[in-house]
């Protein structure tokens, strides 16, 4: 008789023990393999994937891979397999692959992600406002279009996009966002507000650190600021943030990250003139 790889059989000294083994193993020859020794089959690819093992259609084992994209399924007979890769904004990937009988496997597996659409709404009362599509790992060149009411980003790849939309006359837009599947935003533009003849404002329109974790921190949860000799209290803010009604003179603007640690970094002099805002992109330095 032939018996699995893997299998571990005991002998016995006493003769009817071994006689009722024998028999027992006659009778039940359809059984798999009694001890299966734990041999390990491991699948790598990105993390969050979920992973089936099937074998003649049927699942054998299933998981999800870990932080570092590995999957470990353990005891796991030889034999051919169908491997089962999928997550959200990626193409579902099937392929074959056998796992040895006498010793641990491994398989490394690549997804691709899925072709996406995003879908724009833009209310402006007239005009054009200029878009610029980015992604965040720098992957895609800028789509750069002048849009007004609705447009459309055909075949982007899933990922995180950053959208800034700018126009004379309104405060920028600036968004980042995750593409998994086909994406809709509607989105309204502010208008920069009137101010009074006698005083002027500052328009904060972004951070810019020598750290690009920061930045996308900063530009997905905002920071917190006050106005030196204005106010001593700390103001949540996302950008752009538009401060209003400041006499003419030179003002400093503190910024901090809490939630990084990072204490009140100041600005440089910010000079504010009659009847005008003045733009102003901040620098956060870390060490």
């Amino acid at each position: 008789m032939n018996f699995p790889p893997g299998c571990i059989f005991t002998a016995s000294k006493k003769t009817a023990v071994r006689r009722r083994t024998e028999n027992w193993m006659k009778e039940n020859t359809d059984l798999p393999a009694i001890t299966l020794k734990p041999y390990l089959f491991t699948v790598s690819s990105r993390p969050g994937v979920k992973l089936e093992l099937l074998a003649d259609s049927q699942l054998i084992r299933e998981g999800v891979a870990d932080k570092d994209g590995a999957c470990v399924f353990r005891g796991v007979p030889g034999g051919k397999y169908e491997i089962r890769a999928s997550l959200a904004g990626y193409d579902t990937k099937r392929l074959h692959a056998e796992v040895g009988s006498n010793s641990d496997s491994s398989l490394k597996l690549d997804l691709v992600s899925r072709k996406t659409t995003f879908s724009l709404t833009l209310n402006l009362p007239q005009g054009k406002a200029r878009a610029e599509l980015t992604r965040e790992d720098g992957k895609m060149p800028a789509v750069i279009v002048n849009i007004s009411g609705n447009h459309s980003f055909p075949d982007l790849r899933s990922g995180n996009y950053v959208l800034l939309l700018t126009r004379d006359g309104y405060e920028n837009y600036r968004e980042s966002f995750t593409i998994a599947e086909d994406e809709t935003k509607e989105i309204v533009m502010k208008k920069i507000p009137v101010i009074k003849n006698e005083t002027g404002g500052i328009i904060l329109r972004t951070v810019k650190s020598n750290n690009p974790e920061l930045e996308k921190f900063i530009a997905a949860n905002g920071l917190e600021i006050k106005v030196q000799g204005r106010s001593d209290s700390w103001t949540s803010i996302k950008f752009p943030y538009t401060i209003k009604d400041l006499p003419p003179g030179e003002y400093i603007v503190i910024f901090r990250v809490a939630a990084k640690k990072i204490k009140g970094q100041p600005s440089e002099p910010i000079e504010v003139k009659k009847g005008n805002f003045t733009d102003y992109i901040m620098t956060i330095v870390t060490f």
